[in-house]
């Protein structure tokens, strides 16, 4: 009787530790600016850019990115034992901002339209708002005009490259410097 008590709680304690739901604690670096990072149904998400040591960039929980901001962030992940369909194996929380500095007011990025059928970004006049909601200022309404029939007409393997700064200091709106298309694979 012994060994069948036994022999149940070593099978009992076995099963019990099918997978590990230990915490791994990472450092990722976040980019100022955000970039499509998750081709998803229709287009891309925008997300800051910043992955952690394997590779993976999803949004961090309680992580509120400001444009102009590089930071350096640690974040917890744990296993997800037996995740949805489409779902990330692992859930994160932000553990601490161990840095947040400012870039320079001159500070330049390139962000790169692709055709999908979620554009990224819209125009109205001189302005417009990228597909997360970020406002953007061209030099005029011709220039805008410009950009959007460009991103209209694009078609693949092309992409379109812009050109972005900030505009007081590294404030919003964003503020087109250039565009233009260049074959995907350049």
């Amino acid at each position: 009787m012994k060994r069948y008590f036994l022999l149940a709680a070593m099978v009992t304690s076995v099963a019990g530790c099918g997978g590990t739901n230990d915490e791994q604690i990472t450092t990722v670096h976040v980019s100022h600016y955000r970039e499509q990072t998750s081709v998803a149904l229709g287009g891309y998400f925008m997300w800051p850019r910043g992955t952690d040591d394997a590779g993976n960039s999803q949004p961090v929980p309680s992580f509120d990115h400001h444009w102009g901001h590089q930071y350096v962030i640690r974040i917890g992940k744990t296993p997800v034992d037996h995740p949805a369909a489409d779902a990330p194996n692992y859930n994160l929380r932000l553990v601490s901002i161990d840095s947040d500095v400012v870039v320079p007011a001159t500070t330049e990025f390139v962000l790169t339209a692709y055709p999908f059928a979620a554009p990224l970004f819209s125009v109205t006049g001189a302005g417009g708002t990228l597909m997360d909601g970020t406002p953007f200022v061209c030099s005029d309404e011709q220039a805008c005009a410009d950009l959007s029939a460009a991103q209209a007409a694009l078609t693949s393997p092309n992409a379109l490259a812009i050109t972005f700064g900030y505009s007081a200091g590294t404030q919003l709106p964003l503020v087109v410097q250039s565009f233009q298309t260049k074959s995907s694979g350049s």
